[in-house]
């Protein structure tokens, strides 16, 4: 990608040889004002066609496939595509894009890499290049200084502010480009990756604003479009020149509807859930160090010499003398510095391990105080299956091979959590089977195996352990 993408820049683009499928003819190009008269009668037999289903009695089916709109929803269609062309925020514009859509493993492998490896670096780049525009959006100096450090910005109190990052050329409809890599010039360190994860192909966007863009694409159904097919969109772009950077969205007015930034509202579950993104991210900035051959070696030579002594490397660490000859720590540090890896440890490993040490105690400390109805001690279960988790063990096994104080200060509050959590599952256990026995009396006086009357149900989770495929996805076996 040769050219940041912008409303300039993205029509040509996505019209460019290196874009396309090779099957792939672009039919001729819509002006603006010929895609919003397209969307318009779209949209307009939408509601005529769902009129008359309603006309002739016909309901929607139970399955999702067997569903249609209703004719509600459809006028209701028609005066959001009205409003979204009359809120278009400052600094961007509605342009024709072509939208070639890749598969759902494309895709996959897309998100992937952005997630884990992509996204804390362009983190770190705003935060870097950006400060005063950050503050000015309305992100505290914290949420910034988290920035600094790869991690996604949270206010004083850990709350996250509700922004994502935006990829300008849609994953889904990225074609050639969401399958092939190359050197990003904004992050020619890391190798090569795939084309939309390019940080000239980022915008980072308060999410109301984000489902807005959103929007508009799902009012044409752009994501209906067949893989390895392409079609004309109307798609609203940011604008790069002098008063826009186009890496994030400038501060709108206080009269626009979608001005200023919130923090995010999550439940017990979904806090668990932001849990495995954090494991991820962390996991990740430590993999990269120890895809580094010579802190590697240090580290393997590290773990033979603490099982001679046996203890863990973490833990004899923090027991001696730092800057004494021969030491762990010294070991380690000098290894880091031969191998110019000082700004990716101190900048990104170490505040990685800290915030997930933060978070996981914090979210411990949450579940085990409110465990009084069924929904809380279900949250409580879902975070043992966290912290049991095999991603989580990999965590704790490569952390007591670290010789630095962030990693001695996760392996102990680890293993404080651990102890208690076992203390609070056995009792959580306990009281399950004591509900279940006293149901099993009460069936047994009134002497009817189908008593239907409502008694107080044991309603956790089955336990076991979760797993997740290459891509994040949760699977349970039972």
């Amino acid at each position: 990608m040769g050219k940041r993408v912008s409303a300039d820049t993205i029509t040509e683009i996505t019209t460019s040889k290196d874009f396309l499928d090779h099957h792939i003819t672009v039919p001729k190009q819509p002006s603006v004002e010929d895609l919003i008269a397209d969307i318009r009668k779209d949209l307009s037999e939408r509601v005529v066609l769902a009129k008359r289903r309603e006309a002739q009695g016909l309901h929607q089916g139970d399955h999702p496939r067997d569903r249609f709109q209703t004719a509600a929803d459809a006028v209701k269609d028609q005066k959001m595509f009205e409003q979204i062309l009359k809120e278009i925020p400052e600094g961007f514009r509605i342009v024709p894009v072509f939208y070639n859509r890749i598969t759902t493993d494309e895709n996959a492998k897309l998100k992937n890499e952005y997630t884990f490896e992509v996204r804390p670096s362009f983190i770190r780049f705003l935060a870097d290049n950006f400060e005063k525009e950050l503050l000015d959006l309305g992100i505290c100096q914290a949420g910034v200084d988290r920035m600094k450090n790869g991690l996604d910005p949270a206010n004083e109190n850990g709350e996250l502010y509700s922004l994502n990052v935006d990829h300008i050329i849609e994953r889904a409809g990225s074609g050639r480009y969401g399958k092939t890599k190359d050197v990003d010039p904004d992050q020619p360190g890391f190798g090569p990756k795939y084309h939309p994860n390019f940080f000239g192909n980022f915008m980072l966007l308060p999410e109301k604003i984000h489902e807005f863009k959103n929007e508009l694409n799902d009012l044409q159904k752009a994501s209906y479009t067949s893989p390895g097919m392409g079609r004309w969109i109307l798609m609203m772009t940011p604008e790069r020149n002098a008063q826009y950077n186009g890496y994030l969205c400038p501060k709108l007015k206080a009269s626009h509807r979608l001005a200023g930034i919130e923090v995010r509202e999550i439940d017990d579950f979904r806090r668990v859930e932001h849990g495995q993104y954090v494991l991820g991210q962390t996991l990740n900035k430590i993999d990269v160090l120890r895809s580094i051959e010579t802190v590697f070696d240090t580290v393997v030579d590290l773990v033979e010499k603490a099982d001679s002594l046996k203890g863990t490397v973490v833990e004899l660490a923090h027991k001696e003398d730092a800057s004494a000859p021969g030491s762990l720590r010294k070991a380690f540090t000098d290894a880091v510095v031969r191998a110019d890896a000082g700004d990716h440890f101190d900048k990104m490993v170490r505040p990685a391990v800290k915030d997930m040490t933060d978070y996981t105690v914090t979210l411990f400390d949450r579940l085990a105080n409110n465990l009084n109805s069924p929904k809380e001690r279900a949250a409580m279960w879902e975070f043992a299956h966290f912290f049991r988790s095999p991603r989580m063990n990999d965590l704790r096994f490569d952390v007591q091979a670290l010789p630095f104080e962030e990693a001695f200060e996760m392996n102990a509050k680890f293993n404080a959590i651990e102890k208690s959590l076992k203390q609070v599952c056995d009792r959580l256990d306990l009281e399950g089977k004591a509900i279940r026995e006293q149901r099993d009396v009460r069936k047994g006086f009134n002497n009817n195996s189908n008593d239907n009357r409502n008694v107080q149900q044991d309603n956790r989770p089955a336990r076991g352990p979760v797993v997740r495929d290459e891509y994040g996805k949760k699977i349970r076996q039972r």
